[in-house]
């Protein structure tokens, strides 16, 4: 990790908040919310020694990270945040680049279909599509996902294990939403602590995406089994109203005999870790995150 400067927390906080006003909104239509969020991270770029490239992976478009050093071995596929109906693979390419280049491995991210235009199981079946290509391509695979994106890769290794398919080496989530019967009302300290999200929205978007379907476990991977999973890492913070989801995670994980890490900052907020660069907790978690990761691939 470079040692230049970094956004203090409050200074950081402030800016995201005001940043996410103009798109975590479920009164404006989803394409508004989309520009407004590609215009948030137009800035964002891949570290120095790593290449971004765009190609289909299993008939998907994805974007892709690769690190000069790039093993043949193994890879990453990493599932990009936005409640089913917003964001792109772009929004995580300080992340995935800093992963590419630490551990020398491709990081593929797939630019999934979004509802409510997609709705469930298209994001599913497009991330299902992509790890089952990358699996035939690299000895070694491990899921990333952040928020919906953990979801997704939740219920990818969950589909594999029930279908006898070869597992990943490790789960990575960032504040992952794994419930989407939860509307999140019920902590309303909570939710007045949240600088990004709200219940509305979150409502807004799992309506879309699951029309209907919200106990199907490929939907909520929270109400199936969690038994048999990769070794997960699960990272939030604990101003955010689905840090919930991650604690409920990890909780049923042990009870299953499982293996999984949580790790919940005070103070932060939704999916802090993909501020890797200017925040320097998000610094920290991206090299929890590496060092989990080293080990699983290695």
């Amino acid at each position: 990790m470079s040692r230049g400067p970094r956004v203090p927390t409050a200074v950081a906080r402030r800016v995201t908040a005001l940043a996410c006003e103009r798109f975590v909104r479920e009164d404006i239509a989803w394409e508004t919310q989309r520009s407004r969020y590609a215009m948030t991270y137009a800035q964002q770029r891949a570290p120095r020694g790593v290449e971004a490239s765009t190609r289909v992976v299993g008939g998907v478009p994805c974007l892709e990270m690769t690190p000069k050093d790039a093993r043949d071995d193994a890879a990453i596929v990493h599932i990009h945040d936005g409640g089913y109906c917003i964001g792109s693979p772009r929004n995580a390419r300080a992340y995935a680049g800093w992963l590419a280049r630490h551990l020398s491995v491709r990081v593929v991210m797939p630019d999934y279909r979004l509802a409510p235009e997609h709705p469930f199981p298209a994001a599913f079946e497009d991330a299902a599509a992509v790890t089952d290509a990358v699996f035939a391509e690299f000895g070694r695979v491990a899921l990333s996902g952040a928020s919906a994106g953990g979801g997704l890769a939740t219920a990818v290794a969950a589909d594999r294990r029930d279908a006898g398919r070869a597992s990943p080496d490790a789960l990575v989530l960032l504040s992952p939403w794994l419930d989407l019967t939860d509307n999140h009302v019920w902590d309303l300290e909570l939710a007045s602590r949240d600088p990004i999200l709200t219940p509305e929205w979150i409502a807004a978007c799992g309506a879309a995406y699951a029309t209907g379907d919200f106990y199907d476990p490929r939907v909520s991977p929270l109400l199936g089994s969690v038994a048999g999973l990769p070794a997960a890492l699960v990272i939030c913070g604990s101003d955010e109203i689905l840090a919930s989801d991650s604690m409920r995670f990890t909780a049923a994980v042990h009870a299953a005999g499982g293996s999984a890490s949580l790790r919940v900052v005070p103070g932060l907020w939704h999916i802090f870790a993909l501020q890797v660069g200017t925040l320097r907790e998000a610094d920290r978690a991206t090299q929890a995150v590496a060092d989990f990761l080293g080990g699983a691939l290695s």
